[in-house]
């Protein structure tokens, strides 16, 4: 919208030193393109080329034209294929700057950044019946886009105020159409002509205008019926904006997502050097089945979702906030039915390996020989009661802990969202909780913190159990359970030779080999 005000102000720069002289002005309006020259950057602090023709038409109305116009400032680059506005003729010749526009019309305004590689294109920007504090419908087509993306085309359709006096101006039902969004606004801009007073540099991959931020007071609300991003498509949105000096608060509310509800709200510092972030999501009844299909999981899940946390993040690019964004959330899967072959295969491994303690013929240890057939008897998809945990993150650092009916897991390691990497450790833990009997496991492994490994993408992540220290644990199980007390029990009946292959059996699962 500063883009905007700057238009206008170049506009009744030209209108003013019409209404000065427009007698002589009619005899040849090019003669005097210096001169208007030095009026607008005088008026306006920008440096304008008036390269095209300049005519007028005395009446009715008077029209001033004007071709190929260029101005600039230090950031941006300005041009202008044709300009036409239609005025007040009683205005101009009597100088008084309540002038009134009949009609407003800009073709081909290019606005180029200097800094960066990126260009906005305003194809069409028509403004009727303006004056200073009285409603003017305005209409804007345009495309927008930095070199290296597609373009973005952008309309806008609204009833906009000017207040010279409160340095304000007012947006009402000004409805948009924009990056996959379409919706309508209700808005406020106070301290236009502002300057923000920082040190602030913006760069290519800045999210936020900074300098906009700090300069200008804004207050918005808006209904956005439609919102279409990576084949997701949400309605009803609500989303409330205010800003004070470059405290902002921002609240997107969606009534329908996947089924429950979600609102994300979102507190912004950026009155500072590097802006703070806190985040807050909250998600209630979100159905997740339609989640895991959105994200392409291949899960079956079905069950009711809650989610809440909060968020804090330093910086403006994305990977200054990914890199720095730390906190935890809470999620609670209710009663549902989830696919669990995963950690059936996970577990019929670790049978494999209790299995072995068999192959010496050990009949007095039924509780590791039998969790095969245990783990087998499992269903592919649980019907649970309790699915809930927590999730902590710092930066690529995260863990999370949740329990699923008597199963509790645990994971900490990395994740990087921006290369994709992933290298996570977990442990699995049965617990003997007598109210929950989901996972039936073999009395000697309750307790046993299983471990599992997830390496490779973060999209397409390759898990399983960590072979190298599974067996090292159902060693330390093994001679736990069966060391001492077997040999306790079977004295001198068994004979050396036996004794020695008891005192080995922990060497068979990654423990230490008994030489003597």
């Amino acid at each position: 919208m500063r883009v905007f005000v700057i238009i206008v102000a170049v506009i009744f720069a030209l209108l003013i030193a019409a209404g000065a002289g427009i007698l002589w002005l009619l005899q040849d309006p090019n003669r005097y393109k210096s001169d208007i020259e030095a009026i607008i950057r005088d008026a306006t602090g920008f440096e304008v080329a008036l390269k095209g023709d300049l005519s007028w038409r005395l009446w009715p109305p008077v029209i001033l034209q004007a071709e190929d116009l260029a101005f600039e400032n230090n950031e941006t680059r300005y041009s202008l294929e044709r300009l036409s506005v239609d005025a007040s003729a009683r205005a101009l010749l009597s100088g008084t700057p309540e002038l009134k526009v009949q009609s407003l019309r800009l073709a081909g305004l290019t606005m180029s950044d200097k800094r960066f590689e990126s260009v906005t294109q305003i194809d069409v920007l028509t403004l009727a019946d303006f004056s200073i504090g009285q409603p003017s419908p305005l209409h804007i087509e345009g495309v927008s886009a930095a070199t290296s993306e597609a373009p973005t085309p952008f309309e806008l359709d609204a009833i906009i105020t000017y207040d010279d006096a409160a340095d304000s101006l007012t947006l009402q039902d000004a409805t948009f159409d924009a990056a996959g969004a379409t919706g309508v606004c209700q808005g406020r801009i106070d301290a236009l002509s502002r300057s923000p007073s920082s040190d602030h540099q913006e760069g290519p991959d800045d999210l936020l205008p900074i300098d906009t931020f700090r300069a200008q007071d804004f207050d918005f609300d808006c209904t956005i019926p439609s919102y279409t991003a990576a084949d997701l498509t949400l309605e009803d949105i609500a989303v409330d904006v205010t800003n004070r000096g470059g405290l902002a608060d921002i609240e997107v509310r969606v009534p329908e997502f996947f089924d429950g509800t979600a609102t994300i709200a979102v507190d912004i510092n950026a009155s500072r050097h590097d802006p703070r972030w806190k985040v807050t999501p909250d998600i209630a009844g979100a159905n997740t089945q339609s989640v895991m299909d959105w994200l392409q999981q291949g899960l079956s899940w079905q069950a009711p979702l809650l989610f809440g946390g909060e968020f804090t993040m330093v910086g403006n690019t994305t990977e200054e906030l990914l890199g720095s964004i730390n906190g935890g959330a809470r999620f609670d899967g209710g009663q549902g039915r989830m696919d669990i072959s995963a950690i059936k295969r996970n577990a019929a491994t670790l049978a494999q390996l209790a299995g072995s303690a068999g192959a010496l013929g050990i009949a007095e240890l039924p509780q590791l020989a039998s969790t095969a057939d245990k783990v087998a008897a499992w269903p592919d998809e649980l019907d649970y009661s309790k699915l809930v945990g927590d999730w902590q993150i710092d930066g690529k650092r995260q863990s999370m802990s949740f329990s699923l009916d008597n199963l509790d897991i645990s994971a900490d390691g990395t994740v990087d969202t921006l290369t994709d990497e992933l290298d996570m450790a977990a442990k699995l833990t049965f617990q003997n909780d007598p109210t929950l009997h989901s996972f039936d496991i073999p009395d000697a492994l309750r307790g046993v913190p299983i471990p599992v490994r997830c390496i490779g993408s973060v999209s397409t992540p390759d898990c399983g159990l960590d072979r190298n220290a599974a067996q090292r644990l159902i060693g330390e199980v093994v001679r736990k359970n069966a060391g001492s007390k077997l040999e306790s029990l079977v004295g001198d009946k068994l004979g050396d030779d036996a004794k020695k292959a008891l005192r080995g059996l922990g060497s068979l699962f990654g423990g230490k080999k008994d030489d003597n």
